[in-house]
């Protein structure tokens, strides 16, 4: 399977102190990342490097070597979701936008979102946090194979982000897009296949969900609050009144039940 992200032997530091030295990354395609980056983890200059800044080692995006020759082609096909590009954008008519991008299923992608009632069709009129839901929506629907999301989902409120997180998983799975999340906490994680932890310049954790229990102390060592489902699960295991990492409340009541 082709690698929609690989990052071989890459080193970076400022001044004379590393951020990254010799850090290693693969990123299958069609696959679903949830990398949790705290504050000086080493998160936006990763973002950087994937964006193009120059650094020691190798970057490669769906198997072209990022570089000045490949950059357009691969950016035809990789969109690096912020606050600044969702601020920037020109978006004068979303409806048409979304029609022409949905074709037929219109009326059913509007249904399915459920947060495109904004109050204005004209995107730069709308506030920060319509803008993010849009935004998120469009990218979705568009060509792009390999979207990464950073950190702007954690500016939304709970009841935003659980609809969002929904919504990319199943759009991830539909047009098999490659999706990489970034952020700050841990909320998302019961949506990601694979979870990765990046502190001081490293991958400390990488697993599934179901691997969570077994690195529970580093996650209380970085302060990460787990989702509630996740934290309950874990202690319930101890317990040894359930078998598994549950990511549905509803299940996990029905399963408990049962016994």
């Amino acid at each position: 399977m082709t690698t929609a992200l690989e990052i071989k032997n890459m080193s970076f530091k400022y001044n004379t102190s590393y951020i990254f030295n010799k850090f290693n990354l693969k990123v299958k395609k069609n696959d679903f990342l949830y990398l949790i980056g705290l504050n000086n983890s080493g998160k936006t200059t990763l973002i950087n490097i994937i964006n193009g800044y120059p650094c020691d080692g190798d970057v490669y995006i769906n198997g072209l070597e990022l570089n000045n020759k490949n950059k357009d082609k691969i950016f035809n096909f990789t969109n690096i979701i912020d606050k600044d590009k969702v601020n920037k954008c020109k978006l004068t008519n979303i409806i048409d936008k979304i029609k022409e991008l949905s074709g037929d299923k219109y009326d059913y992608y509007l249904k399915d979102y459920k947060l495109l009632e904004v109050c204005n069709n004209n995107y730069n009129q709308l506030h920060l946090l319509d803008k993010i839901k849009v935004f998120l929506f469009i990218s979705l629907l568009e060509n792009y194979q390999f979207l990464i999301i950073d950190e702007i989902i954690d500016m939304l409120d709970s009841s935003d982000k659980y609809i969002v997180y929904k919504l990319i998983k199943k759009y991830q799975r539909v047009f098999k897009k490659t999706i990489l999340i970034i952020s700050k906490n841990a909320d998302g994680i019961i949506y990601a296949k694979r979870i990765l932890i990046l502190s001081q310049g490293r991958i400390c954790f990488d697993g599934s969900i179901n691997d969570v229990d077994k690195k529970d102390n580093l996650f209380n060592d970085l302060s990460i609050r787990l989702p509630f489902i996740v934290d309950l699960s874990i202690k319930l295991k101890l317990y040894d009144l359930i078998k598994e990492i549950y990511v549905d409340e509803k299940r996990m009541i029905k399963d408990i039940w049962k016994k």
